[in-house]
């Protein structure tokens, strides 16, 4: 499923002026490390989340 739409990356690349494929690509990569950073924090939040629950004797 794309980021955006075809219509979306062709508009952003004639407003900066380089070509809808070069766009795209920005964009791919723009969202893989949208999905990095989302595993990232999960894998953060999941360290630190025994650090607040409350210990069971």
């Amino acid at each position: 499923m794309p980021f955006l739409s075809k219509e979306t990356t062709q508009a952003i690349a004639r407003i900066a002026g380089i070509g809808h494929q070069r766009a795209q690509a920005a964009l791919e990569r723009t969202q893989a490390a949208l999905v990095r950073a989302e595993a990232e924090v999960t894998r953060f939040r999941e360290a630190l989340l025994p650090l607040f629950e409350p210990q069971l004797p």
